[in-house]
């Protein structure tokens, strides 16, 4: 069983391991990790790469399991988190084939983090043209618990760069940058469009 966290419009090699799959199973019990891609993503602008970042409500002194953790709409991120999409990638490619796709989600609310990311994790599929099955934990499965499981929970991080990921692709800016590995799917997507699963391939 390939167990993966869930993530907001997850990076390049989180979607490689789930096409690469048929079935894979989201931790939605484990105790909320702060600054993870669980409520961020990372995208190519003007000025280098920058976070998208999902604001999410703290109970003081309590832990939440993933799946209770809500979004904080007291500030307008979503409109801000569009804008910044926008400006980056609306000469990009594949810009318009997308935005009818990507623009409900920075416009409808969820209530909490994690069905805003399996909305975006449907949508990703849906423009990758893949149908893996996805699965969501009933419990918190323990490390080690299962020598069958692929536990992938811990693997994905902005704090630590992936040595899996080195294919390279045009990206938007890159008369200004260099290649950056590894970024959020919207990146590739909105670059390569329909040649982005042969890249994740």
């Amino acid at each position: 069983m390939l167990l993966l966290p869930t993530t907001y419009f997850g990076n390049i090699e989180y979607f490689s391991k789930i096409i690469d799959t048929k079935e894979a199973t989201i931790e939605i019990y484990e105790s909320y990790p702060k600054q993870t891609y669980r409520n961020r993503c990372m995208i190519m602008s003007a000025n280098g790469v920058i976070p998208i970042i999902v604001p999410t409500k703290h109970s003081k002194g309590v832990k939440l399991a993933t799946k209770d953790v809500e979004i904080d709409y007291s500030m307008p991120w979503q409109r801000n988190a569009w804008r910044a999409i926008v400006s980056a990638y609306r000469n990009s490619a594949y810009f318009e084939h997308y935005e009818h796709l990507l623009e409900p989600l920075f416009v409808n609310r969820y209530e909490t983090l994690l069905e805003m990311n399996n909305t975006t994790l449907d949508v990703i599929l849906k423009i990758l043209k893949v149908s893996p099955t996805i699965n969501f934990t009933s419990d918190y499965i323990r490390k080690d618990s299962d020598s069958n499981i692929i536990d992938l929970r811990d693997s994905f991080s902005p704090k630590k760069e992936s040595d899996s990921i080195d294919t390279e692709y045009y990206q938007v800016f890159s008369d200004r940058h260099p290649f950056a590995k590894n970024l959020s799917i919207l990146d590739l997507i909105l670059c390569e469009g329909s040649n982005s699963l042969n890249i994740l391939k």
